[in-house]
């Protein structure tokens, strides 16, 4: 089982974006044109999970596909994207 550090790298970059830059970015505007506010805590947490997030989605690519470990990984993904979703929608409820 040889680790694909490449993938990994890319896969990484770009969960940074979606993890991180685009919920930040869009709380910023939402901010900017006095749509909402965003706590604090709330950016921390955004954080929080976003680098979490990124760290999941690199080990996720970075095994092989069709062996253990990437099975293992895909579906603690699947629950962790899920916790974040709930985590991400659950502002707008409060």
């Amino acid at each position: 089982m040889e680790i694909q550090y490449g993938k990994a790298i890319l896969h990484g970059i770009i969960a940074a974006v979606f993890y991180l830059v685009v919920p930040l970015v869009l709380f910023y505007f939402l901010e900017l044109y006095g749509i909402m506010t965003v706590s604090d805590s709330y950016r921390i947490g955004i954080i929080v999970f976003g680098v979490i997030g990124i760290v999941i989605s690199i080990l996720r690519h970075a095994f092989p596909e069709d062996t253990p470990a990437n099975r293992l990984v895909r579906f603690g993904v699947t629950v962790y994207s899920g916790i974040f979703l709930f985590y991400m929608s659950s502002y707008f409820y409060l």
